[in-house]
């Protein structure tokens, strides 16, 4: 099957439809776009009407694709579809790969997403709109999250990563605490790029044959985690680019390297709504609103909970429910 080019996708509110034999829209067959479609759908509650509105298509598309009728052609609506369906990476794939929009990008991350990350939207979209693949500054900048130890900088860039990953051809982590873990990292990469052979052991020759693949091609997103040694970044990077690089450091003087954004320390609320989902007193869509209301039937929880995030400084990493739950309620 042929795949349209990533770069000729435009994003828009409406989407011209695709023609699809009626034998694929057997709501039995899981692989076909309607079906997952609906599954996922009935599962958020949603009405056919409201998650039109909220993608911003005609109201009949959403019955029209589940019938099987049409497929939406753009890439830029299935993103669309997953972001209010709150699918996750695997679900993700599963759609666009039923709706024949792209190609599933090239994958190396070795982490898991974290199912209770909470807040940073602010940080999150400042990062997509600095290093997502429509912005001109992508292609020729790199950005950083930096901050103190155990701020959430990692969990933050993973959550962008798979927030994002589709529209991206390729995403490589990279684990830069040491050299060691870089041409670690770097060896995945090219084994996942076919670019090492069975016998290739020369690191200098599989390095370079990834700086190579990187100058060559475009869209892609290349993740630094934890580096400290700036000179590890500059010796593995081509030259010349066009992806979009994000790093995570302690380091405030990154010069002409990367931009940067500094990652603070959780707000009050944002440190509470983190503890109480990770405790399981909250759900991962909660809202403040409903925070509101377990503070009123579950006092004690509540205001352990807060004085945890009060003196622990709204670090992630130090916020461990299990340091505050009463005795047999699971962590």
């Amino acid at each position: 099957m042929h795949y349209r080019p990533l770069h000729s996708i435009v994003h828009n509110t409406y989407t011209v439809e695709m023609e699809i034999p009626k034998r694929m829209a057997n709501e039995n067959d899981f692989s076909s776009f309607g079906a997952l479609l609906k599954v996922f759908r009935t599962r958020r509650h949603l009405t056919q009407q409201q998650l039109a509105a909220a993608v911003g298509v005609h109201r009949n598309a959403i019955g029209r694709w589940e019938q099987g009728d049409f497929l939406p052609k753009q890439k830029s609506i299935v993103l669309e579809l997953a972001k209010h369906l709150r699918l996750d990476g695997q679900e993700v794939r599963q759609l666009l790969d039923a709706s024949f929009t792209a190609p599933t990008p090239l994958w190396s991350v070795p982490l898991p997403r974290n199912p209770f990350f909470s807040g940073r939207e602010e940080i999150l979209e400042a990062l997509h709109a600095q290093l997502g693949v429509n912005q001109v500054a992508a292609l020729t900048q790199s950005y950083a999250l930096h901050g103190l130890g155990g701020v959430g900088k990692t969990q933050t860039a993973l959550e962008y990563t798979y927030r994002h990953a589709w529209e991206y051809s390729a995403v490589f982590w990279i684990g830069a605490e040491t050299a060691e873990r870089v041409v670690s990292s770097i060896l995945r990469v090219a084994e996942l790029l076919h670019l090492s052979k069975g016998q290739e052991t020369d690191q200098q020759f599989i390095v370079a044959a990834v700086q190579r693949w990187l100058a060559t091609h475009s869209q892609w997103l290349l993740i630094w985690d934890n580096l400290e040694d700036l000179e590890l970044l500059q010796r593995v990077l081509p030259l010349a680019w066009q992806g979009a690089i994000l790093i995570t450091t302690r380091c405030q003087a990154l010069g002409t390297l990367a931009q940067d954004l500094e990652l603070s320390p959780m707000g009050r609320e944002e440190g509470m709504m983190f503890v109480l989902r990770r405790a399981k007193l909250l759900g991962r869509d909660s809202t403040s609103e409903q925070m509101r209301q377990l503070a009123q039937h579950l006092p004690n929880e509540y205001a352990a909970a807060e004085k945890l995030v009060t003196a622990l400084g709204g670090l992630p990493l130090a916020l461990d429910p299990r340091t505050f739950l009463p005795a047999g309620r699971p962590a």
